[in-house]
């Protein structure tokens, strides 16, 4: 659901986010740049 992702996206007082992708059934990390200790995590999810 790509609201998760801009809900985080949203949330970010960031201007800069890197964002580290691993597989389409894995989870999404996303940090803003130049702040420690915060990241969000955003989880796909397969419905059948």
């Amino acid at each position: 659901n790509y609201r998760f992702l801009l809900d985080a996206l949203a949330a970010a007082n960031s201007t800069q986010l890197m964002m580290e992708f691993s597989g389409a059934l894995s989870p999404t990390l996303i940090k803003p740049v130049g702040e420690e200790g915060l990241q969000y995590i955003v989880m796909p999810v397969r419905l059948n």
